[in-house]
């Protein structure tokens, strides 16, 4: 393995993404190499295609899956071909907001795809401490998305959702279809989905949303009241756009 090389896609500059072969990382001290089996595209990948990244070469991708190949010093053996999904956010540990807990505001994080190199490639290096162990079963594909469908569980949990409860989702793109099968899981009273693309509302009716409603056609609050009563119990914005934001306040 040690001096074989990879496939990677590389972002060069501003809508520049290259095809390259680079040497295959060699998983340094507390690190491990993933083969990367499947890589999901998040729409923050897009935006530093379309509008550019803070240093270039750079390669992106931070959801994604695949297979334990080597580890570094420290590192147990016995993780060598264990499936994975990848953690991407690589905090320091060691300052007062990591102690606390805090980890996605540590000062001098790292993050895999987008200050060190991801998942866009053949292997990606990690630390130990990164890595989420999958069961054999689960598929490369499904585990890939794991880190945006954390995504959507963590506004539940701030939004402190409890089973029983009726929630309205405003923008059924990803965050949003994962937010509706979250609700459908925690066992939600009413799920309520909303956007202006039908086919968005047609996946969110099938993924478990009670009622599907397109803006360009209702009074959403006015829909929402006439449900309800007094309104949902939780008002979710998931598409983005000033409107929802209003909506959802």
């Amino acid at each position: 393995m040690k001096g074989s090389r990879m496939n990677a896609a590389v972002l060069d500059d501003i809508g520049v993404i290259t095809n390259r072969e680079l040497p295959t990382p060699d998983p340094g001290p507390g690190n491990v190499l993933l083969q990367v089996k499947a890589v999901s595209i998040c729409g923050s990948d897009i935006s530093r295609y379309v509008k550019g990244h803070r240093t270039y070469p750079m390669i992106l991708g931070h959801e994604c899956a695949g297979i334990v190949t080597r580890v570094g010093p420290g590192v147990s053996e016995a993780l060598t071909g264990e499936h994975a999904a990848l953690i991407p956010l690589i905090p320091c540990f060691n300052c007062e907001l990591c102690e606390q807990g805090l980890y996605s505001a540590c000062h001098s994080y790292s993050f895999l795809g987008s200050r060190q190199s991801g998942g866009f490639a053949e292997y990606v290096e990690l630390p130990e401490t990164n890595l989420m162990i999958l069961p054999p079963r689960m598929s490369f594909e499904a585990a890939a998305l794991i880190e945006p469908s954390t995504v959507a569980r963590h506004i539940l949990a701030l939004g402190n959702f409890q089973t029983g409860q009726t929630a309205a989702v405003l923008g059924a793109g990803s965050i949003g279809l994962m937010l509706v099968q979250w609700l459908r899981i925690l066992g939600a009273g009413l799920i309520v989905a909303t956007d202006i693309n039908d086919d968005n509302l047609q996946i969110a009716e099938q993924l478990g949303a009670h009622v599907t409603l397109n803006p360009r056609n209702v009074d959403i609050r006015a829909e929402v009241l006439k449900l309800t009563g007094e309104g949902v119990d939780l008002a979710l914005e998931a598409a983005g756009a000033p409107q929802t934001l209003a909506q959802t306040i």
